[in-house]
């Protein structure tokens, strides 16, 4: 496929039908695919492999039974962050009373009978209690096994969600786009229905979907960068337009 030949243009206006969402849906794929390695890499490797592993190694054995925990020595044991040098939880079993700023900790207070919780420093902690009835063991390897399986269902869920969030942007970006190209081929008198005008501006703008989403993957800011992926917008979506102008059978109306 050549974005730079006209006879593509005249085919999506003229043979194609409906909103060829499918073209778009496999375009914010691909784009999604590079996005997803690069928010892995940067943001949630880091946690997997340093700072999780940390924290897991601070953590004492806890034994829960009948709603009641308990750890091999009644004490209290602090969970760093070390990398932001901040308590994240407190681990205390003799304590039956949950404070309410959780004894210092940003996250999370684990007592004797329950746990408190705050998942914003905004927020008011909430205390839970323990389930009565039910008996188990927490300890670093149970941590190291669920940190193992967040890491494998953290990628497919990052995709899923990056790629719902960047089709959802791209099919607004597409109806500003195709709207003004609407115009346009009023102006010129152009005999297209507006689905044949999103089929065009849709085909027009791949070229820098795909130019912008490498860009994002080798993590490229330059602002010449940027003015060059716009220029692509432009460039591509007038030459569209320009070659489906050329004269057809009188009459025919695409949508």
């Amino acid at each position: 496929m050549s974005f730079y030949s006209g006879d593509l243009y005249r085919d999506v206006a003229y043979n194609w039908r409906g909103l060829a969402l499918g073209t778009l849906i496999l375009v914010t794929a691909f784009s999604s695919v590079l996005l997803t390695i690069v928010f892995y890499q940067a943001q949630v490797l880091p946690y997997l492999e340093e700072i999780a592993p940390k924290m897991i190694r601070q953590l004492p054995l806890i034994y829960l039974r009948d709603g009641i925990a308990e750890t091999p020595q009644a004490k209290r044991y602090e969970i760093f962050d070390e990398d932001l040098d901040k308590m994240i939880a407190v681990i205390d079993t003799s304590v039956d009373d949950i404070p309410s700023d959780l004894g210092g900790a940003a996250n999370l207070f684990i007592g004797r009978q329950s746990y408190g919780v705050k998942l914003l420093e905004e927020q008011e902690m909430r205390e839970i209690k323990f389930v009565q009835g039910k008996s188990f063991d927490i300890d670093q390897e149970l941590c190291f096994k669920m940190l193992d399986a967040f890491s494998f269902w953290v990628r497919p869920f990052s995709f899923v969600l990056i790629m719902s969030l960047l089709l959802f942007y791209r099919m607004i970006q597409l109806l500003f786009m195709s709207l003004g190209g609407y115009i346009v081929a009023k102006i010129h008198q152009m005999n297209l229905g507006y689905f044949a005008v999103l089929r065009i501006t849709l085909v027009a703008c791949i070229p820098a979907f795909l130019v912008d989403s490498i860009v994002g993957f080798y993590e490229i800011t330059h602002l010449l960068t940027q003015l060059f992926i716009f220029s692509l917008f432009g460039f591509y979506i007038v030459y569209g337009f320009a070659q489906v102008r050329k004269p057809i059978s009188s009459g025919d109306r695409y949508e």
